[in-house]
Order: C-alpha cells, then structure tokens, then sequence
C-alpha cells in the first residue's frame, strides 16, 4: 500500500501469515485512503499504562465491497481507540467493527458498543481453552474441569 500511495486501487491478501493455526490470507481489493507511520497517544488509562504506541507502517483500504480496513505492519494489541482515531476512522460511525482479541480491545471498545460479540477463532489467543492440548497444567482447572465450591 505504502509504494501504491494514497488513492491508488490495490489487490491485496490480508491476514493468515502467521502460522498455519490463523486461518489462510484473504482477498482484498479496494483503494488506499491512508498511510501512516503508526504512531500513536493512548490518552485513557489502558492495557499496561502505556502512552505513546507505534504500531508500524499503516494503511487504510476502503474495499470495493464496502468495509474499511486497517493493516499495520507491527503486531498491536487492539487496546486503545487512538489506533483508528489515529488513521482518521471514527469507531462510531461504523455499524460494525471487527477487532481481534480475546479480552485486550474490551476497556476501549466495550463504551462505545451496543453489543459485544465474542467469537472464538482459533490460535494462540482463542477464548476457548478447551481447544488447547495442555502437557502440564494443575487439575482441576476451571473451565476444563469441575471445581468443587468449597462450601
């Protein structure tokens, strides 16, 4: 997107390429709206009280079948607004949004949605632990087992 620039049209495989446990890179084509160097202010008090984040090279694509979306070349916890604020998205102006994480994106998305929608997607960050093979772990460990009450 950077070398493309701003306006032009793109084809583009997004996602998918860090393991074989994320799913497979999917098909985008739409237009360049905006680069950025990633960075960015946190003004809340959030994950791990940091401030000033950078998130790496960023491009915003609006898709020829309408979504909006931003790719960064850093991998970012999805825990702060200023990291779409930044790229000049306004989370509330959207219907939908799709943030990847388990728990990370909740203190900065949950206030400004009507409803949250958990979906567990398999890797390393899936909700689920059921799906997780564990060599070593205490038992019993809830949810995987029955915890007795302690009454």
């Amino acid at each position: 997107c950077s070398e493309a620039g701003v306006g032009a049209k793109v084809n583009l495989e997004v996602g998918g390429k860090t393991d074989d446990r994320h799913g497979v890179p999917i098909p985008i084509n739409g237009t360049v709206r905006t680069i950025s160097d990633g960075k960015y202010e946190e003004t809340e008090p959030r994950h791990g009280g940091s401030r000033y984040l950078d998130q790496g090279l960023t491009a915003v694509v609006d898709t020829e079948d309408g979504h909006t979306v931003a790719l960064n070349s850093l991998r970012v916890m999805p825990t702060s607004l200023q990291q779409l604020l930044s790229l000049s998205i306004e989370p509330k102006n959207y219907r939908f949004l799709i943030v990847k994480g388990v728990t990370a994106p909740r203190g900065a998305y949950e206030p400004i949605s009507n409803r949250v929608i958990a979906v567990d997607t398999p890797g390393v960050t899936q909700a689920g632990p059921e799906s997780f093979t564990f060599i070593k772990r205490p038992a019993p460990l809830y949810p995987l087992d029955e915890v007795p009450s302690g009454d």
